[in-house]
């Protein structure tokens, strides 16, 4: 037998004994709530990471890489990375460390007339993955 109540605004579910749920059911529901939790933290992970890594390619602007060519001539290079990047969550298969998330982005390298780096082009892009474990609750790096 069971039952759905609202209580307090909140819904009840209640069933007799006769009626417990099966134990694969809860392990499967357990595993779906574990999986919707490591997703949301791993969005956010994604997004402080993402931002933290472009704050630092921000830094590497301001004190590009200088190279002089056999003639004299200096060039500056710098990279950056690409707005926007696309997160992945795999199952790992292991209870200790169940998921691990892997952040897709784009990594610019840009080319600079002189070493003043005023006059730059983007002249490669790659593609990038940062890998994190999910393991005790939480993201690493």
């Amino acid at each position: 037998m069971r039952f759905t109540a609202a209580l307090c605004g909140l819904f009840v579910v209640a069933s007799s004994a006769s009626a417990s749920p099966d134990t694969e059911d809860r392990a499967r529901y357990l595993r779906a709530v574990e999986r919707g939790l490591a997703e949301a933290r791993f969005a956010q992970t994604a997004h402080d990471w993402y931002t933290g890594a472009s704050q630092r390619a921000d830094a590497s602007r301001s004190a590009p890489q200088l190279r002089a060519d056999a003639t004299g001539h200096v060039t500056a290079t710098y990279r950056l990375v690409a707005p926007g990047f696309e997160t992945e969550l795999r199952p790992t298969g292991v209870d200790e460390a169940p998921y691990v998330g892997v952040v897709h982005y784009r990594e610019w390298v840009y080319r600079c007339r002189d070493a003043s780096a005023d006059t730059c082009s983007v002249t490669h892009a790659s593609p990038r993955a940062a890998l994190f474990r999910y393991r005790d609750g939480r993201w690493d790096y």
